[in-house]
């Protein structure tokens, strides 16, 4: 489908259950949902060897303390997901897998990726998590339970004190298993919205919807990326 069929069809999706669904956006469709540290410990261990979360939790308590030197701050006021995704935002790889309320944000992140810089005409896809039916992570998962091998759940943007996050309607799920989301025995409800168009055209309607790196990230970074898009937009006019 084309962005303007998706945008028709994500909202005859949501209508019947408004607010259940999040969304998350991937350059390439096949990729699968798998969380970073998942990826890690794939990348690094012995293929045979049993998923752990102990490797993450050492790197975790690694960062903080660091960080606390480095920057004089105290993450101990942080509850333990605040510091997973600061950790994660930072580049570490974490159980947490990030989604946004919002569909078009998640397309934003797909055709902004790296892998897409270059090409005018793209192929990505959406995917839409229906949380309605997901355990929620801050009830079940206490303080010291969260770090638990096989841990599932859903964190939203609440959990979180980050400007970032807020604007970019995010929420998480927390996946402390090996390998994609879609093969968790819970069977999660996930939609996946195949989309093929033009780069800069979805680029130029998301910007209408005031959706672009400056507004998201709200940072330097991003916005100098805005500008590089603009350019790439402008030689491709």
């Amino acid at each position: 489908m084309n962005f303007a069929s998706f945008r028709d069809q994500v909202l005859r999706d949501a209508e019947q259950s408004w607010g259940t669904w999040v969304y998350r956006g991937h350059a390439d469709p096949a990729w699968p949902l798998e969380c970073s540290y998942s990826r890690f410990v794939a990348s690094v261990c012995d293929k045979s060897a049993p998923y752990c979360s102990a490797q993450f939790k050492s790197m975790l308590n690694q960062f903080l303390r660091r960080a606390a030197d480095c920057l004089g701050e105290d993450y101990e006021r942080l509850s333990l997901f605040q510091k997973i995704a600061l950790a994660q935002h930072h580049g570490l790889p974490t159980p947490l897998l990030d989604w946004t309320h919002s569909p078009y944000v998640a397309v934003y992140f797909a055709v902004t990726d790296k892998h897409h810089l270059h090409n005018p005409d793209v192929t990505f896809c959406v995917y839409a998590l229906n949380r309605s039916v997901l355990p929620v992570a801050d009830s079940l998962l206490l303080e010291d339970g969260a770090l638990q091998d096989g841990t599932f759940g859903f964190l939203d943007t609440q959990l979180f004190v980050s400007r970032r996050i807020a604007r970019q309607g995010g929420c998480f799920t927390y996946q402390d298993f090996a390998g994609c989301l879609r093969e968790h025995p819970s069977r999660p409800c996930v939609k996946t919205y195949q989309i093929s168009d033009n780069r800069y055209q979805i680029i130029r309607e998301l910007q209408l919807m005031g959706i672009s790196g400056g507004s998201l990230f709200d940072d330097l970074d991003h916005i100098a990326n805005d500008v590089l898009q603009r350019e790439l937009m402008n030689s491709h006019a």
